[in-house]
């Protein structure tokens, strides 16, 4: 495994449960972590983000809780200073609808409780190596959900150049 030094990064965590707070800035602090901030609301800490931009943002989820509504603020182009910023989401609710949901509300990463600072080691080095672009539609905004470098797909199945990555798409239009 590559070895990151994440002395530089400003990370914030947002999670109603003050224990998994203390797990997290623990964890991330032993990683080389410094800059950390953290808030157990999803409106404060969507303000914090505003006043001061994060490098990588960790939420938590939980039902009935609002920090799936903070990442869909996170992701919106109209409110948020950096929509592109990479959130990984981490949960003990790790079954597949939860998973769905956030992924298509723009998580980058999932993390599934309890977790490890090998865990959260290797999701902090899944989006440095791992540069996903980012896919703008009407319904959703965030990375390229998928996983895997494929074929492109043609036919009917292929995506129209307004859905495709903005790299992909001034490409596509030359063809």
């Amino acid at each position: 495994m590559e070895r990151y030094d994440l002395s530089q990064l400003d990370v914030l965590i947002v999670d109603s449960n003050p224990h998994m707070l203390t797990i997290l800035r623990t964890a991330l602090r032993e990683l080389g972590v410094v800059k950390l901030r953290d808030s157990s609301d999803s409106d404060k800490a969507f303000q914090m983000f505003k006043g001061q931009q994060a490098d990588l943002i960790f939420s938590n989820w939980a039902p009935g809780h609002d920090e799936l509504k903070f990442l869909n603020q996170i992701r919106d182009p109209e409110t948020s200073p950096n929509p592109f910023v990479p959130i990984i989401i981490v949960t003990a609710y790790s079954e597949q609808p939860n998973v769905i949901a956030a992924r298509d509300l723009g998580m980058t990463e999932f993390l599934a409780a309890p977790v490890s600072v090998k865990s959260i080691y290797q999701r902090i080095c899944s989006i440095l190596k791992d540069h996903r672009v980012f896919i703008k539609e009407p319904k959703f905004f965030g990375p390229d959900r998928r996983r895997h470098a494929g074929s492109t797909i043609q036919g009917e199945e292929r995506r129209s150049p307004a859905a495709l990555p903005v790299e992909d798409a001034a490409d596509e239009t030359e063809s």
